[in-house]
């Protein structure tokens, strides 16, 4: 998740609106059951399917005779997916925790007196 949370566009080429996206996720095995398993979670999902895709060269040029290898998916993380990545759930349960705290403290108060 934090590598998408990394993605970047860097240009938009013209004509036809092509995405440079910097910092891309590697598409392997790993990451496809991984993708799958956030998006199961909620926590990415699809944005555009079958985008025509390329790497680029090692010093960030278009490569001679420029073809696009095949098409992906990209993917975005929703608000479920920051929360993960930030941990905000916890601070979610810490707050619960000390409300109910504070009320039994208040509720214990009133019946001592």
């Amino acid at each position: 998740m934090r590598r998408v949370a990394k993605q970047r566009i860097r240009v938009v080429l013209q004509p036809g609106n092509y995405w440079i996206v910097d910092q891309a996720i590697n598409k392997d095995a790993d990451t496809d059951a991984a993708l799958a398993t956030c998006f199961m979670r909620g926590w990415v999902e699809p944005l555009e399917y079958a985008i025509p895709s390329t790497q680029l060269s090692p010093d960030g040029r278009l490569p001679p005779n420029f073809q696009f290898e095949g098409e992906e998916t990209i993917y975005r993380l929703t608000s479920a997916g920051w929360s993960a990545i930030h941990r905000s759930d916890m601070i979610a349960i810490c707050a619960l925790l000390i409300a109910a705290m504070s009320f039994v403290v208040a509720v214990g108060g009133r019946l001592l007196h």
